[in-house]
């Protein structure tokens, strides 16, 4: 039985690559014919293309040549996650599932060109669930249009990236990016955002850029990717609030991808705010801390996704 599972695995990375070679063979033929056409062309532009998503990074490699080692940039991208199309310096890289399926020659210089072909033949509608982008030399061409639901801001600007934004995609469902003093987060775009996650991961910051967001964001419920943060981070964070009287409302989630991490922060800031009460109503255990008469801040921890939870609410709330 297992190697009659094993034999199927291989007949369907191996299908899964002659469909991606023919779907790449079509998409040739439709642009060569439309191309012959003016009015061809002007129809298939205004169909409207569906994609997953898409994402685009540079990937800093070194490989060795006659000069020695030498570092390059290859644009990486991706489409739906399981198709990635790697932009050389002179050649292109097709693969699916993690395998190379074909290479192909290009002139050089014309990265952006490519990308327009590969984003439908220079289709000014796109439908894209999730866009992501990281740091990059190009954006998507002028004039392409992108409808999106998801907006993840890897290490760059999301202004740069809001010309080929379709202002009907607002309000975002997701608006992801890395928390750094080097933008200012204060747009309309992550207010309106249903869910706002920021990574403290990759880059410095200051205990002034955060008292900052919290003064452009007074209600707003930001959830921070911490998985490389120190407990004192999030201790000093909420000592912030408690300094300058953080408003009733005021929510801040801090996501952990191991479960081992919650408890042992949790107990870290236990001991951290001793004398406060304790409170076993939930699966991890919570406590509060008083700001004043009026409010205090209630601190828990949520199993899915794992989380720290830091809220401030009224004293006269029972949690």
């Amino acid at each position: 039985m297992r190697c009659v599972l094993e034999n199927l695995d291989a007949m369907m990375l191996l299908l899964n690559l002659l469909l991606l070679n023919f779907k790449l063979q079509l998409i040739s033929f439709r642009l060569h014919i439309t191309a012959r056409s003016p009015a061809l062309k002007r129809i298939d532009r205004g169909i409207p293309l569906n994609i997953r998503s898409i994402d685009i990074e540079e990937q800093y490699v070194r490989r060795a040549d006659l000069l020695g080692m030498n570092g390059y940039k290859p644009l990486v991208f991706r489409i739906d996650g399981d198709v990635s199309i790697v932009l050389d310096i002179e050649s292109l890289h097709f693969a699916a599932f993690g395998r190379r399926v074909c290479r192909r020659e290009v002139p050089f210089g014309n990265t952006e060109k490519y990308l327009n072909y590969y984003l439908g033949g220079g289709r000014t509608k796109v439908s894209v669930d999730k866009f992501s982008i990281g740091l990059s030399r190009i954006t998507p061409p002028v004039g392409v249009q992108l409808t999106i639901n998801e907006l993840d801001n890897r290490r760059s600007d999301f202004r740069k990236i809001l010309p080929n934004i379709n202002p009907d995609s607002f309000p975002l469902k997701m608006f992801a990016a890395e928390f750094t003093d080097a933008i200012d987060f204060d747009h309309q775009i992550v207010h309106s955002s249903k869910n706002v996650v920021l990574s403290m991961n990759w880059y410095e910051f200051t205990d002034e850029a955060l008292l900052s967001l919290a003064r452009q964001f007074p209600t707003k419920d930001i959830q921070f990717d911490c998985n490389l943060w120190q407990h004192d981070l999030i201790l000093n964070f909420i000592k912030t609030w408690i300094e300058n009287r953080k408003t009733i409302g005021a929510k801040s989630s801090f996501l952990f991808s191991s479960y081992r991490c919650l408890p042992s922060t949790f107990d870290k800031l236990l001991q951290e705010f001793n004398n406060m009460q304790e409170v076993n109503e939930r699966s991890i255990s919570s406590f509060t801390i008083p700001i004043n008469s009026q409010s205090k801040i209630h601190v828990y921890g949520v199993d899915e996704p794992k989380r720290l939870v830091v809220e401030v609410v009224p004293t006269t709330i029972s949690v």
